[in-house]
C-alpha cells in the first residue's frame, strides 16, 4: 500500500479507507489524476469504481487493514445513511450491514485481531497426516 495520503485530522480509521480508496481508484485510472477521495464522495459516480471494483477494495480491507474501531465506525456509518441521504438505494445497503455487525459481531472482531479471516488461514493450512 502506498503512504498515507490523508490527513490523520480525519481520524486514523477513516484516513487509512481513504487511502486504500486512492490507491485502488489510482490503479483504475492508470496511474491517477492526484484527486483524493473525500468522505462524500460516490465511489461509482465520483470515483469511478463499480460494484466489482467495491467487491476488491472490502477484500483489501477485510486482509488485515482495520482497526478495532472500524466496526463502530461502520455501525456509525450506516446509521447516518439510514433516511438521511439522497440515495434511494442507501438503505437497501445499510440494513445488511447493521443485521451483520448485529449478528456477527465477533466475526468481525476476529478478522482485526488476527489480520483477516481465521476460515482462510486455517484453510491454507496444510493438513497433518
Amino acid at each position: 500500500m502506498s503512504p498515507p495520503t490523508h490527513s490523520t485530522a480525519l481520524g486514523t480509521a477513516q484516513a487509512r479507507v481513504l487511502d486504500v480508496v486512492d490507491e485502488l481508484a489510482s490503479e483504475l485510472r492508470g496511474g491517477g489524476d492526484g484527486r483524493q477521495a473525500r468522505l462524500d464522495d460516490s465511489l461509482e459516480r465520483d470515483l469511478g469504481i463499480s460494484s466489482l471494483e467495491r467487491v476488491e477494495l472490502l477484500v483489501r480491507l477485510e486482509e488485515g487493514n482495520g482497526k478495532a474501531e472500524d466496526i463502530d465506525l461502520m455501525d456509525r456509518i450506516c446509521t447516518n445513511m439510514m433516511g438521511n441521504t439522497v440515495c434511494v438505494l442507501a438503505d437497501a445497503a445499510a440494513m445488511p450491514t447493521q443485521s451483520y455487525l448485529t449478528k456477527f459481531r465477533d466475526e468481525f472482531v476476529a478478522h482485526v485481531t488476527e489480520g483477516g479471516c481465521s476460515l482462510k488461514k486455517a484453510a491454507a493450512q496444510p493438513e497433518a497426516a
